[in-house]
């Protein structure tokens, strides 16, 4: 990651084929860059305008939910963002 917002951290992942070991990248709280924890409608308004070096903030997540979808994953904050960013945009 080119900021210091997350740091790369091994975590135990359950999955259908038995327990796996893996990298995630969680957020540093300490971070300058942390907006703190926002209900889901504030952060989705900040999620719709915010566009960064690497583009809309908004395809960023859409992204990350249609990767989450394709390992077979879900999750229901995600998607409730990616709902109310969709009534936004």
């Amino acid at each position: 990651m080119w900021t210091d917002i997350y740091a790369p951290v091994w975590r135990p992942v359950n999955t259908e084929a038995g327990p796996l070991k893996t990298v995630v990248f969680e957020v540093d709280e300490a971070s300058r860059q942390f907006a703190g924890f926002l209900p889901l409608p504030e952060a989705a308004q900040y999620i719709a305008s915010a566009i960064g070096k690497f583009g809309p903030c908004r395809d960023y997540l859409h992204q990350t939910a249609a990767s989450l979808h394709e390992i077979g994953v879900r999750d229901d904050e995600i998607e409730s963002l990616c709902a109310l960013v969709r009534g936004l945009s």
